[in-house]
């Protein structure tokens, strides 16, 4: 007897008028029609299930069997064995990470002000993944000494957003990605003359970097899709979950782009934020929860921006900045 069966790392998701089918291994995804969707659905229960079984739940559905089979091996979503194999469906729901928080941002719009947020940040390392958003144009020594001043306090994993510097040359900031290998995680240089991958921790672009308004797009092409993602999905919000920033001006807010603060830099403990009752609403909002997007096939590997939504008195609003209809 031969089996069919749905590697542990495909998710299906239905949404109102078509399916997709996400492959968190690859990164990859595909969209299917609905008869697809909720067949795959059907089939993920078991993971592992004979061919004669497949077949016949196929023609339920109206589905080609062959065609069905075909297209799951082709996009490596599934396997045939002469066995069955008891993959196991993923379980997230007390997924965590080992860090006060996963992302924290710090924004400046001087260099006065960035040394200065930083140098009151916890003497430890607050969060999985730090970004240092500068609306400026910074030299390539501010930058050392941004770098120098969180690395001095334990932070690993670090990403500056700047704006380039016409003085300096690419290799420069290439030079300073090679001194910090293992803190500096990447460099994206704004107001560049092209848009352009260089390397793996090195991009360019052309827009400008001058406040925190260009957050919040939502995108098909800029769909997370791994684990990760997944599990925050089933966690909460998949952008604000253990979230924490520093907006230019120095309050403490959930998301520099939220229209309010937990207090000032310097004077709170970050620590207490996460018990503020705000802090834990926004940072359990789901997809599910909110009209349209729980109607959409993408909505588990999307992101969730509540800081720009289309209705400001809503907090439960669909995203101002997404622009696709599952309808």
């Amino acid at each position: 007897m031969r089996y069919i069966s749905l590697l542990p790392s495909v998710v299906i998701v239905n949404g109102k008028s078509k399916s997709a089918v996400f492959n968190m291994d690859a990164g990859m995804y595909d969209s299917i029609p609905s008869s697809w969707g909720l067949f795959l659905t059907s089939v993920s229960q078991q993971r592992s299930i004979a061919i004669d079984i497949f077949t016949e739940e196929a023609l339920l559905y109206s589905i080609d069997p062959l065609e069905m089979r075909e297209f799951l091996l082709f996009n490596n979503l599934a396997i045939e064995s002469d066995f069955s194999i008891p993959f196991q469906n993923t379980t997230l729901s007390n997924w965590d990470i080992p860090f006060e928080f996963e992302s924290l941002i710090v924004d400046a719009n001087t260099e006065n002000d960035s040394l200065k947020f930083i140098e009151l940040l916890p003497n430890f390392r607050l969060s999985r993944f730090t970004q240092v958003r500068l609306f400026f144009k910074s030299s390539l020594l501010h930058l050392r000494q941004v770098i120098a001043k969180l690395v001095a306090k334990g932070y690993f994993n670090i990403e500056f957003i700047v704006n380039y510097s016409n003085n300096e040359q690419l290799s420069n900031y290439l030079k300073l990605l090679d001194d910090y290998p293992f803190h500096l995680s990447k460099i994206i240089l704004m107001g560049a003359e092209r848009d352009e991958m260089c390397g793996k921790r090195m991009v360019l672009n052309k827009k400008v970097l001058s406040n925190c308004s260009a957050c919040g797009i939502i995108s098909e092409n800029l769909l997370s899709i791994n684990i990760e993602t997944y599990a925050k999905y089933l966690r909460g919000n998949t952008c604000l979950w253990k979230k924490i920033s520093v907006s230019s001006n120095g309050d403490v807010k959930h998301c520099p782009s939220m229209s309010f603060s937990y207090g000032r830099l310097g004077e709170i403990d970050f620590l207490d934020v996460k018990k503020d009752s705000r802090y834990k609403l926004f940072s359990e909002i789901k997809k599910s929860e909110i009209p349209i997007c729980c109607d959409c096939e993408y909505r588990v590997f999307c992101t969730d921006c509540r800081c720009y939504i289309v209705n400001p008195l809503d907090i439960y609003s669909k995203p101002r900045k997404c622009r696709y209809s599952p309808y």
